[in-house]
């Protein structure tokens, strides 16, 4: 059985968009509605919100679910979304616009030059994947910020579209952080708005002009009076009214183009394994710490007087240790863990290794459209395109057949290089026997 998957830095070298990718037609997962202003995105005063639905094909129109089993877990209008995200569509939302662009070779370059274990994840969902659910998602209501920009609270127009394109993170670690609370009782025709917690002012106040990145987009002479202005914005202005997209948030896998998107960066580590590895292989274990686990190295609970503090515990950052597994949602049990931990999982996609237990294999690792940029050597390429062709040709045991690969990479090395297949910017293990089509297939 073959499937595909979707490798997107061919549209970002062919400096396509979401727009023109064949991975959005009637014939895959639907066209993607463009706004009337492709730059600046979707706003009240130019576009419809249910204008975003999925225009066409085998899931045009297709519907948000209403969770009815966990009512926590939905927005406020009673769909499957972030509680931080307002958005009142009952339709499947994307609010993709021109930029940003998806990752590209450079970004997948950087990637694989990355020898920590712990950087090369942290760097995992960033350059190398974010951007994909971002110009997929986008975000709804930019023209919100207008009072801000006029007002001297932004840069200019271009700093605008920044803060609004990463507005639905800052609510939603403001959110996570209990600075703001959520409604749960919304209705599509009535007013929906933030709660903020006037007893975590202060520490909200330098979360927003310190340590989020919204700082980089204001002017620096804002005073103290102005980040509460920021504060007045999103407690009682029109902050609500800007949100994002299913793909860019927690409800992302309810737009079916999610699940083809992942395949390409699992090919990138497994060509990782094959090439040598990481250097530092050790699995970060605290979160406290420089140690990468998760992005929030301090969490929050509420103490013994019901008053709510910030406080770091060992749970903040489950399901990123080496040990955690998926809460089992199979018998609904939320404190319960459920099959492989995140090592047996990595240790099964170790391409390079007789643990290997995928059941399937990739089709080759080749980005040939990336040779400019990873300036290929030709010694990797021809030795290692050798055992691919074998690999390819008998489908069988990948491991040992890279085995076979890398042992003959090692007579033909030259001296200069004592690791086998390190990995440099001139010297870069880019395997290179198809060319790819816009959906690769997948092997089974």
């Amino acid at each position: 059985m073959t499937m595909f998957y979707w490798d997107f830095t061919i549209e970002a070298k062919e400096g396509m968009t979401v727009f023109d990718s064949p991975y959005f037609s009637e014939d895959t997962f639907g066209d993607v509605a463009k706004p009337n202003d492709e730059e600046a995105g979707w706003s009240y005063s130019k576009d419809s919100i249910e204008t975003a639905r999925i225009k066409n094909g085998r899931w045009k129109d297709l519907e948000a679910e209403t969770n009815v089993k966990y009512t926590d877990l939905t927005n406020g209008y009673g769909y499957m979304r972030g509680p931080w995200n307002l958005n009142p569509s009952k339709y499947i939302s994307r609010f993709a616009a021109e930029t940003p662009g998806l990752p590209g070779c450079g970004n997948y370059k950087d990637w694989l030059l990355e020898n920590d274990f712990s950087a090369f994840m942290k760097m995992s969902a960033y350059g190398p994947h974010s951007t994909t659910h971002t110009a997929i998602g986008g975000v709804y209501g930019c023209d919100m910020f207008d009072d801000m920009l006029d007002q001297g609270l932004i840069k200019d127009a271009d700093n605008q579209l920044s803060i609004c394109q990463n507005w639905g993170f800052y609510i939603k670690e403001l959110y996570r952080g209990m600075y703001i609370d959520a409604p749960s009782d919304c209705s599509a025709h009535g007013t929906c708005e933030f709660t903020c917690n006037d007893a975590l002012e202060n520490d909200m106040l330098t979360a927003l002009s310190e340590t989020m990145s919204l700082k980089d987009y204001v002017p620096e002479s804002l005073t103290s009076d102005d980040w509460k202005t920021w504060r007045d914005f999103i407690c009682t202005g029109k902050a609500h009214k800007v949100f994002v997209g299913d793909h860019l948030e927690s409800a992302s896998p309810a737009d079916p183009s999610f699940w083809p998107i992942h395949g390409t960066q699992e090919r990138l580590l497994q060509l990782k394994y094959i090439s040598g590895g990481f250097d530092d292989f050790d699995w970060p274990t605290k979160a406290s710490t420089k140690d990468y686990v998760c992005n929030h190295d301090s969490c929050y609970e509420t103490d013994d007087e019901g008053t709510t503090k910030k406080d770091y515990y060992g749970e903040c950052c489950y399901g990123h240790y080496e040990n955690d597994q998926l809460l089992d949602f199979v018998n609904g049990e939320k404190t319960s863990g459920y099959g492989p931990t995140n090592r047996e999982i990595l240790d099964g996609t170790d391409a390079s290794s007789a643990s290997y237990s995928m059941n399937y294999i990739y089709n080759d690792f080749s980005w040939d459209h990336c040779d400019d940029d990873f300036q290929v050597h030709t010694a990797f390429s021809s030795c290692c395109c050798l055992c691919v062709k074998i690999y390819n040709a008998m489908l069988i045991c990948i491991y040992l057949y890279f085995c076979l690969c890398l042992h003959v990479c090692v007579d033909v090395l030259p001296p200069p290089h004592p690791r086998l297949l390190t990995l440099t910017d001139d010297t870069l293990p880019f395997l290179n026997t198809h060319t790819h089509t816009h959906s690769p297939s997948l092997s089974r």
